[in-house]
């Protein structure tokens, strides 16, 4: 199966503010950030399994439906009407 791999670039926030808190449980920021050269890779896959299949090398964090990626990749299928599934390894 063909994959990509994208780098997943690390940011510092300067400045951060809280401004309120949406419906879906997320909050309203308001940033100044700077991206650094610290990036995570991730490598994605379109799978036949209609489902997200979220691999980390880092055995700490979560890779379920509470990972930031896999919540992104999951509105990105939605967003894209996409029946496969896909696989993601997030190398830290």
């Amino acid at each position: 199966m063909r994959t990509i791999r994208i780098p997943a670039f690390a940011k510092i926030n300067l400045c951060l503010h809280i401004v309120g808190r949406r419906a879906d449980g997320y909050h309203e920021l308001r940033t100044i950030f700077q991206s650094i050269g610290l990036p995570d890779t991730l490598t994605l896959a379109l799978t036949r399994r209609s489902r997200i299949q979220l691999d980390c090398d880092d055995p700490a964090l979560p890779t379920g439906r509470e990972n930031l990626v896999w919540r992104a990749l999951d509105a990105m299928r939605r967003e894209l009407g996409l029946k496969q599934g896909i696989r993601a390894r997030l190398e830290k």
